[in-house]
């Protein structure tokens, strides 16, 4: 007797029906579920699917959010070294997100404003067309304001002290560009 001739009967109502051609018994499907496995697949595909673009959309925000921080950091850099000229902030930060193709970004410089470099002005070098703040010898600068009867310290003008006028911050306004279509509104 060889080991294809051998048969093994099915069990009674099992469903299951196992000949030496089927290698691995199968269970019949009942007549009542067919289909089932179809609705099933679509009631989930369609929030797995959302739920997966999210992800990606969620993740590609995260990536251009700090790859923006990244280049205010670096125009900020520029910026204070180059007594927060508007030109060296702008080229700086257009250095910074060349792979973003960014377009329509707007920076704002919140401090120091105008005011403070007449109260602080700083005598260095040629600077007649760009002014300056005085960053060194920031406690000496404040004690001669002090004797000059500035209240604490304050320009007369703006208000604020030399420690404040050698801060600068920067406020931008950059428009997100989803990747996919309806999410935009979501930014």
């Amino acid at each position: 007797m060889t080991s294809s001739s051998l048969r093994f009967p099915a069990r009674q109502g099992s469903g299951y029906a196992h000949t030496s051609n089927t290698p691995y018994p199968f269970k019949k499907p009942r007549p009542g579920q067919r289909g089932s496995g179809m609705v099933e697949f679509s009631l989930i595909v369609l929030p797995l699917i959302l739920s997966s673009v999210g992800a990606i959309e969620l993740t590609h925000w995260f990536y251009v959010r700090q790859a923006v921080s990244s280049a205010l950091v670096t125009a900020a850099k520029a910026g204070s070294t180059h007594h927060a000229h508007p030109s060296s902030i702008a080229r700086a930060f257009t250095q910074g997100v060349t792979s973003l193709q960014a377009q329509n970004w707007h920076i704002q410089i919140r401090s120091p404003s105008a005011a403070v470099f007449h109260d602080f002005p700083a005598n260095i070098g040629n600077t007649k067309h760009h002014p300056t703040i005085g960053n060194s010898y920031q406690r000496e600068q404040h004690q001669q304001a002090l004797e000059k009867g500035w209240v604490e310290g304050a320009g007369p003008q703006s208000g604020e002290t030399i420690f404040q006028a050698n801060t600068l911050a920067l406020r931008l306004s950059y428009p997100y560009n989803a990747l996919v279509p309806g999410f935009s509104a979501l930014a």
